[in-house]
Parts: structure tokens; C-alpha cells; sequence
């Protein structure tokens, strides 16, 4: 049962009990790590990017290998279907946001560029938000304790840490020069799927990239999906942004505070100090 391929399994519905109780705890995991390991030094924060990274790109490949070896798709009964389902473009090939960050992760910590760290958090904080409240490839389709569930749970949840964690850790600043970054990286994604969606349509009809043919079931036609994502996407990425900054003057206003205490307290130490040397004297 845990590796099985269970289609239409309507106990794990959208916004169930359990699917609540997914989104409470893993949101709430990534969350409370990244703030827990946002002190670490650069060579530590290093570390976390390639334990992150291996999670990511490991269990990609894992559940591509599953979805072909327990013929996944629901057609597959032989081998000659099994070796079928692997070049199925709709199944294998990563043009999926969250699918894309598997391998944009990796690369982003191997080449261990600011620019593209730059570009990459506010994405992953998008992508993995957007995935628990919207988890299209496994709800309504395997039970909630199975392998393609908490697979899936895991890697989002590894992704939505690292976006966050890039903030906490101040390995990014959000800034309005850091905009063009994150928008021409997402310009490139999107239009890598809008292209992908438009060549692999005509083999697999099925095909739903960034879910811009099929817009979530609403029946727009593709090019009013896609503005629509967009639109969202954007709205997400300001919404961020505003987060960003309210965490920034919440901090700054504490650390200011802070200071001011201490300056007090050293303050009243010398005036002590100063106080005990006059009555030593007397």
C-alpha cells in the first residue's frame, strides 16, 4: 500500500483534516528550522544549501523511477509499457515550477552565485506555498500516509525552507535593485513552460505545465490562464516583498531597542562603579 499507485482515493480531498493538518506541520517545520539555523556561519550555511540540494534533485529522481517501476500513469501493464511511460512528456519531464527548483537548487549551490540566490528565494517561498494549499499531483489520488504523498510533502517542504532560510539567514536582502533578478528568472521559467506546454501538447494532451492548459479546471483558454498565473504570481512575489520589509523594520526597530538598553545598563554599571570609588574613599 505505501508505494502503491491508488487512483481517485477520496479520502485525502482537498483541505480535508489531513490535508490541513500537512499544511500546519510542514509549513510550520520550515518555518521554525530556518529561524533556528539563521546564525549559522557561511561555511555551515554552505552546508545546509548542499543537504537541501541532495534532498531535492534524490527524491526527484526517486519518484521518477517509482512512477515507472509501479506504472504510476495508471496505463502501463507491461514492460514495453513501463519503457513507454519513461519518455511520456507530460509524466517525466521536469517544466513543473516545483519540478524546475529540484534542478535550480543544486545548480544555484553548486555555482554559488549571489545573483541567482537573489532570484531563487522569493520563488521557492512562492512555489512552496502555493503547493500546500494546492497540492494538484496528490490530492483526490493516493492515501495521505503513502509514498508519493509525504515524498512530496518532504520535497516541498525542503523547498520552502531553503527560500525562507536564504531570508533568515541574510544570505538575501530583499530589495527593489534584487526585482529584476527574480522577475527575469521568472520570465525564463514561464516562458520555458509556455513554450514546453505548446510542443508537447501535440504528443501528450494531457500535458499542464505551471497549469497554464488547463487553468485549475476553470475551462479559459490557455492564453487567459497564463495571464492569470502571472497576474497571481506577481501579486505572491509583491506580497513577499511586503513581508520581507515588515520583518526588516520589525527587526531593526528591536535591535535599535536592544541597543538602547544596553547603552542603559552599561550606563548605570559606570555610574555604580563610580559610586562604590567614592565611598571607598570616604
Amino acid at each position: 500500500m505505501f508505494f502503491e499507485y491508488l487512483k481517485n482515493f477520496d479520502d485525502y480531498s482537498l483541505f480535508s483534516t489531513t490535508h490541513i493538518l500537512h499544511i500546519v506541520f510542514c509549513i510550520a517545520i520550515a518555518i521554525i528550522l530556518a529561524i533556528v539555523l539563521r546564525k549559522l556561519n557561511s561555511k555551515h550555511q554552505r552546508i545546509v544549501g548542499i543537504v537541501i540540494a541532495s534532498v531535492v534533485i534524490t527524491l526527484h529522481i526517486a519518484t521518477q523511477v517509482w512512477r515507472a517501476a509501479s506504472f504510476a500513469d495508471g496505463r502501463s501493464k507491461g514492460i514495453i509499457e513501463s519503457v513507454a511511460y519513461l519518455v511520456m512528456p507530460n509524466e517525466i519531464l521536469p517544466f513543473q515550477l516545483c519540478s524546475m527548483l529540484c534542478f535550480l537548487i543544486p545548480i544555484c549551490v553548486m555555482l554559488n552565485k549571489q545573483w541567482m540566490y537573489n532570484a531563487l528565494a522569493p520563488i521557492c517561498v512562492i512555489a512552496g506555498f502555493l503547493y500546500f494549499f494546492f497540492p494538484d499531483g496528490i490530492i483526490n489520488r493516493y492515501p495521505p500516509f503513502s509514498f508519493r504523498v509525504l515524498e512530496s510533502m518532504l520535497v516541498h517542504t525542503a523547498i520552502l525552507f531553503y527560500g525562507i532560510y536564504l531570508f533568515t539567514s541574510k544570505k538575501v536582502v530583499f530589495k527593489l535593485k534584487n526585482m529584476r533578478e527574480v522577475f527575469a528568472s521568472a520570465a525564463v521559467l514561464f516562458g520555458i513552460a509556455i513554450i514546453m506546454n505548446v510542443i508537447i501538447t501535440n504528443f501528450d494532451p494531457n500535458v499542464d505545465f505551471f497549469y497554464m492548459m488547463k487553468g485549475f479546471g476553470l475551462g479559459l483558454h490557455p492564453a487567459v490562464n497564463a495571464i492569470i498565473i502571472a497576474l497571481v504570481g506577481t501579486a505572491l512575489f509583491f506580497a513577499v516583498y511586503g513581508i520581507c520589509q515588515l520583518c526588516y523594520k520589525l527587526s531593526a526597530i528591536y535591535q535599535e531597542k536592544k541597543q538602547q538598553r544596553l547603552a542603559v545598563a552599561i550606563e548605570g554599571n559606570i555610574t555604580q562603579e563610580e559610586n562604590n570609588e567614592k565611598d571607598n574613599k570616604k
